[in-house]
């Protein structure tokens, strides 16, 4: 197989980055610092990267994606580990989806279905894997709520004694307008 010349592309506009970068401050100085962390939990699609939409500056948030912006355990995870390496730890989670998503648009019964035609062999294995799609259907808003509602959930974080706030968002792709959601 030959390797994708988007690559190449990649590493020739890395070339032209370096020319001008400034270090970013060391782990331990990020970890020192006095305010706790912003992380926010997105989709992987490009559209709706919270860097564009909510113009982020560097280190300003840490930024979790997966298919669907869902908050996993592996997600939960990356919280637990900040939390407690921070000292004020992890202040803020913003679970962000996006309109006209993928994962809205299958079930994890197609995705399965998916896997065993293009995997062959391997089908077996497919057949109970989870792959976080969201419940056909169901209004994109709803679907935050839900992801809000594990980070709230969560056995450590949501009994952390200094608090935790859990914000939701909703990218309209079409405007570039994200909107808060309440619980």
């Amino acid at each position: 197989m030959a390797p994708d010349p988007r690559v190449a592309n990649f590493l020739t506009r890395n070339a032209s980055f370096t020319a001008s970068y400034t270090p970013a401050p060391s782990m331990a100085d990020i970890i020192k610092k006095r305010e706790p962390f912003i992380v926010i939990v997105c989709c992987t699609d490009g559209r709706g990267d919270p860097r564009a939409f909510f113009n982020l500056q560097e280190n300003e948030a840490v930024v979790q994606a997966n298919c669907g912006g869902r908050v996993t355990p592996d997600v939960l995870r990356t919280l637990h580990v900040l939390d407690l390496l921070s000292n004020d730890g992890v202040g803020t989670v913003i679970v962000c989806h996006h309109t006209d998503c993928g994962m809205i648009n299958v079930s994890d019964d197609e995705m399965i279905e998916i896997g065993k035609k293009k995997w062959g062999a391997k089908k077996g294995k497919v057949e109970g894997m989870w792959f976080g799609a969201f419940e056909k259907g169901k209004a994109v808003r709803e679907n935050v709520k839900g992801e809000m509602e594990v980070v709230r959930r969560d056995r450590w974080l949501g009994k952390r004694v200094l608090g935790l706030e859990v914000l939701g968002f909703v990218l309209d792709v079409e405007t570039g307008k994200a909107e808060e959601v309440k619980l």
